[in-house]
This record gives C-alpha cells, sequence and structure tokens, in this order.
C-alpha cells in the first residue's frame, strides 16, 4: 500500500493534514477489484503526482497558511506539477531528477546561454571549486551539514515556450561528505534576492515529512502489519 500526503511544518514541529491511498490501474479499471476492496464509484485513477496537487489545493481553498511546497524528485521532476504548484500562488523547493536539463544564464545578459543536464553541471562546479559547506540543521547529537550549490538557471522542457521567456529559478545541489556523486538536486522557484544559506534551509526542511511519518507509525500504527 502506498500514501501520499501533504504535512506542514514550522521551524520545529510537523503535522500531517491530508492523505490519499494510491490506487493503480490495475485496481481502479477492475470492477470485482473494486467491490472487493469496497472502493467507492466516485474513485477514479490518479498518478500520486496529481493526487499529490490535490493537496495543496485543497489546503489553499481551506485557507491553511501558505507555505513553500517541498517534494522528492518523483514528483518534482515532472514540469507540470511545478507549474500547477505555481498556479496556486505557492513557491515550491523540489527534488528533480538527475538528468533534468536546465539552461544556465549568461553572467552578462542574464539570459539562457547553454542547456545541460544537472548531473554534468553538478560535476563541472566541482571541479571549479564552487561547492561550499553549510550547517542547515542542528542535531541533537551533532550538526548536519553538507557542501552545496545554488545557481540561477532555467528549467529546459518541451511546453514550446521560448527560453528567455520562461521563469528563471534555484538550482541546488547538495554533495554530501564521503560520495562519490551528488545526493540530492532541487529546483526552487524562491525569489532570487533570497540568501543561499536561507535557500538551502528551506528546502531542506523535507526531512520534516520523514519525522511526521514516523509519528504516525508510533502513534497510528501507520506501516505497521
Amino acid at each position: 500500500q502506498v500514501g501520499v500526503s501533504l504535512s506542514v511544518a514550522t521551524s520545529t514541529e510537523q503535522v500531517p493534514i491530508d492523505f490519499e491511498l494510491y490506487l493503480p490501474e490495475a485496481w481502479t479499471n477492475d470492477r470485482d477489484q473494486r467491490i472487493k476492496a469496497h472502493i467507492p464509484d466516485t474513485v477514479r485513477f490518479k498518478t500520486k503526482p496529481e493526487l499529490a496537487l490535490d493537496m495543496p489545493k485543497r489546503a489553499v481553498e481551506d485557507k491553511v497558511p501558505e507555505g513553500v511546497v517541498l517534494a522528492d524528485a518523483g514528483y518534482g521532476t515532472g514540469s507540470d506539477f511545478r507549474r500547477a504548484v505555481r498556479k496556486l500562488g505557492l513557491h515550491y523547493g523540489v527534488g528533480v531528477d538527475p538528468r533534468t536539463k536546465v539552461w544556465l544564464l549568461d553572467p552578462n545578459t542574464q539570459l539562457p546561454a547553454a542547456k545541460q543536464d544537472v548531473q554534468s553541471l553538478a560535476y563541472e562546479l566541482e571541479r571549479g571549486g564552487e561547492f561550499r559547506r553549510c550547517t542547515w540543521r542542528k542535531g541533537t547529537k551533532t550538526d548536519l551539514s553538507a557542501r552545496f550549490v545554488a545557481i540561477r538557471v532555467v528549467a529546459a522542457h518541451d511546453d514550446g515556450q521560448a527560453p528567455h521567456e520562461r521563469q528563471q529559478e534555484w538550482l541546488l545541489i547538495e554533495w554530501r561528505d564521503g560520495e562519490e556523486q551528488p545526493a540530492n538536486y532541487f529546483l526552487s522557484s524562491l525569489p532570487a534576492r533570497m540568501t543561499k544559506k536561507q535557500l538551502i534551509r528551506i528546502v531542506m526542511q523535507r526531512w520534516r515529512t520523514e519525522r511526521a511519518y514516523e509519528a504516525l507509525k508510533g502513534e497510528l500504527g501507520l506501516a505497521l502489519e
């Protein structure tokens, strides 16, 4: 069983506020299976990103205080997901696949100049000594830190829009100690005026989702057989 959820968090606390059970097409399209599993007639197949997008929509409608939408690459890689979040008036900081392509900005014109995947770009930036260490969370035993680089880019995807007409955003790359390749790649629509340290600390708050799931497992029996 796979669930999709939305949690809200402050700088110190987190709580899940919405949850959907993901049902594969093999279930939703099988009438006998639907009857056995008591699946309501109103439930139709939706991908996990589609389920995930329903949740911030409901949160906005219910006037939940707005925040930055954080998600892993399973959701953030899709340009449709990112675009839909922005249409809700929300900013995002989401993981993306290493093969995601972006246009680098020309430092003089600030217009898109070269296109490449974020993984090859990470190695170039590493060779150029661009990564800097940042402590992003105070731990109970030790501070959590890694090396990061944050640059302004334009995401490259096939939507018919010219590169110079697209929104500029942050590409944030995390490279952990002792690892041969970056751990995570993120795209974020947060403003350019934000400091890199602020960006890192906001985007890395996604760890609070794991804390929320730990609480659900311990207090409500989630994932226990």
